[in-house]
């Protein structure tokens, strides 16, 4: 990522729109990301539940770092709970929550 300090909002949006694709690119090539990616993308299909989720590691902090819950990746019961809750009954878990994110 490029460095924004002291660049005006438009600028920087700017600036990050004009550079997007270089940027997924590098991010993409980088090695430790490129095996994450391919054990993502190889095991994801065969994951059918939040439990298989939670179970395999690679893959369940390679997706909470994607939706940045990074912060909660220790949280697996709570995250497991969440998946697990009925997001129509207006009492679940998944509506009790705070952060938009989960």
């Amino acid at each position: 990522m490029i460095p924004l300090g002291g660049l005006g909002t438009g600028l920087a949006v700017n600036l990050y729109d004009s550079t997007r694709d270089k940027q997924l690119d590098l991010v993409a090539r980088n090695a430790l990301n490129a095996r994450q990616i391919a054990a993502f993308s190889e095991r994801i299909g065969q994951i059918g539940s939040p439990k298989e989720l939670i179970a395999d590691t690679e893959v369940y902090t390679f997706v909470m770092r994607a939706f940045d819950l990074e912060a909660q990746i220790f949280g697996k019961a709570l995250i497991r709970k969440t998946l697990e809750s009925d997001r129509s009954d207006t009492a679940a878990l998944v509506n009790r929550l705070t952060d938009p994110n989960i």
